[in-house]
């Protein structure tokens, strides 16, 4: 294999519909094996040259953003499985909890509040890491008895 003939690959790939993280991927277990057998890499300036050049066009095909969950199918999956899975259905949706945010809860995290509603205190977050500053998202009618 040549630098030029990883290239094409690259671009074969790309036309195929593989981002640009993927190919970034496809250039790492190359220049392992390579090196593992002691013989010099095929990935030189052309393949990273190339794979930068993917990127700049922009025109990635990767996936993207998650789509968020509707409403719709948010009522749907809270009317199946199991009410563990209701419970973090109804804490991502309606609470807009990542998941991140979920795993870092804890049962002292949420606290019952008047008019049957629980607030819901995210200690830590993507954008608040230290947790200096609290956030608190409220649950309402049959989303808080969900959680409960």
């Amino acid at each position: 294999m040549t630098d030029a003939r990883l290239s094409e690959y690259l671009q074969v790939c790309f036309d195929l519909g593989k981002s640009i993280a993927t190919l970034k991927l496809i250039n790492a277990p190359v220049q392992w094996l390579y090196a593992s057998t002691g013989r010099a890499s095929p990935v030189g300036l052309r393949s990273k040259a190339k794979i930068k050049t993917l990127a700049e066009s922009g025109h990635d095909p990767g996936r993207g953003q998650a789509k968020p969950l509707t409403y719709d199918k948010a009522v749907a999956m809270l009317t199946i499985g199991k009410p563990v899975d209701r419970a973090i259905t109804t804490l991502a949706f309606m609470a807009d909890l990542r998941r991140s945010e979920i795993a870092a809860l804890s049962w002292n995290d949420i606290e019952e509040s008047e008019n049957d509603t629980l607030l819901i205190w995210v200690r830590t977050s993507k954008t608040n890491r230290a947790g200096e500053d609290t956030d608190i998202r409220l649950l309402k009618n049959g989303f808080a008895d969900t959680v409960r």
